[in-house]
């Protein structure tokens, strides 16, 4: 009894990781290309076909390749959708960012080096909206920016610091931030309107 439920707990893991990863590979054939830069160069992953039988949101941003150019553009795809891997390299072979497309939105975790190698940023992206916890860094590796996402707009906490110090800490609620009102304490007098000036 024991094997079959271990066996059943294994089998709904695998299908669960089949049914994630065919989102995103549904879409098929994909072409993978690497274009060159000045500066740095990209090796990624695009459908074979134009526009792709999906319903466009005209709120996101979609990427898409034409012409030997990514391009991106709000509500709409130009060319070949962004789909699958795509990672950028600074001509020294240090990564400069990583993460995945989903017929031209950002999907998943998604990370971004400075050229030293180190950390500039790291979140999580949901149908093309930032989701989640977001953390920015220095080229030292001390944070700059935490921040929380929910449907693409800051929800939650948000700090920015200055040499790994606190300078700014606020909160946000579905993209307007909270602004939390002073109480006013006993000793404190409040001037009568009806006071008469002399």
């Amino acid at each position: 009894m024991k094997l079959k439920i271990l066996f059943l707990i294994v089998l709904n893991f695998f299908l669960l990781q089949l049914s994630a990863q065919d989102a995103i590979e549904e879409y098929k054939p994909i072409n993978n290309l690497t274009l060159y830069f000045d500066t740095f160069y990209m090796n990624f992953d695009f459908l074979t076909t134009e526009k792709p039988d999906i319903e466009i949101n005209d709120n996101l941003y979609y990427y898409w390749f034409k012409a030997d150019q990514i391009h991106f553009t709000k509500g709409e795809i130009g060319g070949k959708a962004l789909h699958g891997n795509f990672t950028v390299y600074y001509n020294n072979r240090n990564l400069k960012e990583k993460g995945r497309f989903n017929i031209g939105l950002k999907e998943g975790k998604w990370k971004k080096w400075h050229e030293n190698g180190a950390l500039l940023e790291v979140g999580t992206w949901a149908k093309g909206r930032k989701e989640d916890s977001w953390f920015e860094y220095d080229p030292e590796g001390l944070i700059v920016i935490e921040a929380n996402y929910n449907h693409g707009a800051l929800d939650g906490n948000y700090k920015e610091y200055i040499n790994g110090e606190l300078v700014i800490e606020k909160k946000y609620k579905n993209g307007k931030e909270i602004i939390r009102k002073e109480k006013q304490h006993e000793n404190d007098s409040i001037p009568d309107s009806k006071e008469k000036k002399k």
